[in-house]
This record gives structure tokens, sequence and C-alpha cells, in this order.
């Protein structure tokens, strides 16, 4: 799990735009980048909202509205990552039978950011997203250097816990927390599925 963390960490900040730029490449060296990085993509900027299913190892299904200006793109470390020019998201779902209950998997997210030098801003607030309750976390940390701030919800479902992970920049935060709360509440359960 920590793994995931340290890539999401990596992912988010080179996305953010604070990655180093070859800015004196070869003709050639560029059109291999754009084309590496056309490549990450699922699919092109949302020009609207669209519902991507995303299926949990055990086969619990949820829907996630990708909203409109994110951009879907390819991690194999979470089970969806959408991006904009300033924010990241990320979907971390985990068998709820390799744990004792929900407090025990928060306890070992929360354990897990400490371990990693994350500060908790907020911790524990209630939180119920489409039938999944569970708690918001605002959370800080850096990667290399480069600071983020993210709103985390962790929420039980029927089969798993899931995690949503949305950051931006710290100075960007405040001005965008509503955008990231509503790109952290587009996940739903899938109705009608048979899950015993």
């Amino acid at each position: 799990m920590r793994k995931k963390f340290i890539v999401l960490g990596l992912v988010l900040w080179a996305i953010s735009g604070c990655a180093p730029k070859d800015t004196a490449g070869s003709e050639q060296t560029q059109e291999s980048k754009k084309a590496q990085e056309s490549s990450e993509l699922l699919k092109g900027e949302a020009t609207k909202d669209y519902v991507t299913e995303v299926r949990a190892e055990n086969g619990e299904l949820f829907h996630y509205t990708v909203l409109k200006g994110w951009v879907e793109r390819v991690d194999k470390n979470s089970e969806l990552f959408v991006t904009t020019a300033e924010e990241g998201l990320s979907l971390f779902i985990e068998d709820k039978m390799d744990y004792v209950d929900f407090a025990s998997w928060q306890n070992t997210i929360v354990n897990t950011y400490e371990s990693m030098g994350y500060q908790f801003v907020e911790q524990g607030e209630p939180v119920e997203v489409h039938g999944m309750s569970g708690v918001e976390m605002v959370l800080e940390g850096d990667t290399e250097g480069v600071k983020h701030k993210a709103l985390a919800y962790l929420l039980e479902a029927k089969q798993n816990f899931v995690q949503v992970y949305a950051s931006t920049k710290p100075s960007q935060f405040d001005a965008n927390r509503e955008k990231l709360k509503e790109a952290a509440s587009s996940l739903k359960k899938a109705e009608g599925q048979v899950t015993d």
C-alpha cells in the first residue's frame, strides 16, 4: 500500500507542472514524449460529464462520474486516476475481508500516511457519499520536496473499503476545495448488482 501512495505523489507532482521539463530536447525526443503522454490517457479531456465503471478485484462494481474538464489516465497503482491541470484524484479499493473492520482499515491508512510524513489538518469528519458512509480527512505532505494538500474520503461499501484521494497544491486547496469535494463525491455503488 505504501508504494501506491508514493507513486500517487510522484504522479500528482508531475502532472501539477512541478516536475522539471526538458526545454532543450531534440524534436525527436519531444515527439517521443508526446506519444508517451497520449498513450497514458484513457480518454481525452471530458467535454461533458460521463460515467465510467470501476470494478473491484472481488467483483463489486462502482460508477464514477468523470467531470467536465477532467482527464481519465492510466495508473497501475490505483483503480481509477483522473486529473485536471491543477488537481488529481485516485481511487483505491481494498477488500473488507483483509481487515477486521472499518476502524482497523482507517487506522492502517492513517498510520501509512503518518509514516510517510503527512500531517493531518482535519481528521475523522463523518461523511456519506451516495449511501457509503465513512470519514473525511484533509492532509498535507510532500513528494521530493513538492508540497500537496489532499481531501481524502474513506468509505465503506458492501464488500470493500474505498479511499478517494483528491489533491492539489496547498496554495490552491482552499479555492479548489469544493471542486475536489465534487470530484470525490462522484463515486456511486452500481445499482442492481448481485454481490453474494
